[in-house]
């Protein structure tokens, strides 16, 4: 519903590039657990801002907050603190595709 995304203060795209998917494994706990839904906009398919994207790189699918240095590097940041971040340089750069920005996370408990 749209009045609920601009009540939460979210912006996005276009309605229609918005979908939720289910955030898969542990490394950013803290932020999202893994089963929560996340609802994410397939229209942002560059790294605008300092912010949590579903990107691949070599065919593996992710879902991390990146950074982007001064040097021109991308930080890789699991928000769970067991996993360190990894920097992502030189010709790795171009290996990385941006499939959506994560807007929100929910998680959904039954009774």
């Amino acid at each position: 519903h749209l009045d609920w995304l601009r009540g939460q203060g979210l912006s996005y795209s276009k309605i229609e590039n918005l979908a939720i998917i289910t955030g898969d494994g542990d490394s950013m706990a803290g932020t999202f657990s893994n089963g929560d839904s996340l609802l994410v906009d397939r229209g942002i398919t560059e790294i605008r801002a300092d912010a949590i994207y579903v990107f691949t790189m070599d065919g593996d699918l992710f879902i991390k907050r990146l950074q982007r240095m001064t040097d021109g590097t991308l930080r890789m940041i699991s928000d769970n603190p067991v996993y360190p971040p990894i920097i992502i340089a030189g010709e790795r750069l171009e290996r990385v595709h941006i499939q959506a920005r994560v807007l929100s996370a929910w998680n959904v408990r039954k009774f």
